[in-house]
């Protein structure tokens, strides 16, 4: 009974994190494109609207800049074009489970 609520439970978690990751997803393709300070400047507004004093701000953002190169590896992650077996089989095998 106990792992069968368990069970459940993360089902609806997996859920939650799937429909939250779609959403962030969807809404970011319905941004027109605008440059990487325009996002920055305007993030920055967000961060204090919800509490992020103006300190944390310029420290948190202190060096950051857009590097292009972010991009090319995000749409080359293995998670989008490997089937599931291939993915986990590269990186959970037997020595990497004698190590841990």
């Amino acid at each position: 009974m106990l792992i069968r609520a368990m069970l459940t439970k993360n089902k609806i978690l997996i859920f939650i994190l799937l429909f939250n990751f779609l959403s962030i997803n969807v809404a970011l393709s319905a941004l027109p494109d605008i440059s990487f300070d325009a996002w920055l400047k305007s993030y920055k507004k967000i961060a204090l609207k919800n509490g992020i004093s103006q300190e944390t701000i310029n420290i948190a953002f202190k060096d950051v800049k857009f590097i292009e190169k972010v991009l090319i590896y995000d749409n080359k992650q293995p998670e989008f074009y490997e089937d599931t077996i291939t993915y986990v089989n590269k990186r959970a095998n037997n020595s990497r489970l004698k190590n841990a």
